[in-house]
């Protein structure tokens, strides 16, 4: 079972896909930033120097969280058990924190969607910056529902561990 692809790691490329979509959309729009006016609410935005650190730290780093996580994906496989009071366990590991960092990237998505895109939007009309945004957003939403449909069975994830442990213990003879 550990070696078959987890259906969400295609998510995460696609995710990946529209981050990087909208990150080169942000550059592109910093670049040119002297020849294009920004618009938020029907008022020109004058972006700092600073500012612009922020908005381009955004898109880069969903590009980077989506690339990890696909890296973790591939290399890290196995949980491991915290032993805690009376012999109980705790699964830990990459499979069991991925689902926060999607419902974290989801919602900085969400946010991003809900406060720059739109009639009164910085990014509004067909652009690429509003198709990244949007692009990135959908993915993640379906990206954290595959997530959730696969570890909403607690006993399946530890029946996979403790077969884990056997094909272990059978590799070690």
């Amino acid at each position: 079972m550990n070696t078959t692809v987890r259906p969400h790691r295609y998510n995460w490329l696609w995710v990946l896909f529209c981050s990087l979509i909208f990150a080169g959309a942000i550059c592109d729009t910093y670049v040119n930033r002297e020849y294009i006016k920004l618009y938020f609410q029907g008022q020109e935005l004058n972006i700092t120097a600073e500012s612009w650190v922020y908005i381009l730290i955004i898109p880069w780093g969903a590009v980077l969280v989506s690339t990890l996580s696909i890296f973790l994906n591939h290399f890290l496989r196995k949980s491991c058990e915290l032993r805690v009071y009376r012999g109980k366990f705790v699964l830990l590991g990459w499979r069991q924190a991925e689902g926060m960092v999607a419902f974290v990237m989801t919602g900085v998505l969400f946010w991003i969607v809900f406060t720059c895109t739109g009639g009164n939007g910085v990014f509004n009309g067909l652009n690429n910056v509003y198709f990244g945004v949007w692009g990135a957003f959908m993915n993640s939403v379906i990206l954290l529902a595959t997530w959730l449909r696969e570890n909403k069975n607690i006993e399946s994830i530890q029946n996979e561990e403790r077969n884990r442990e056997e094909q272990t213990v059978i590799a070690n003879r």
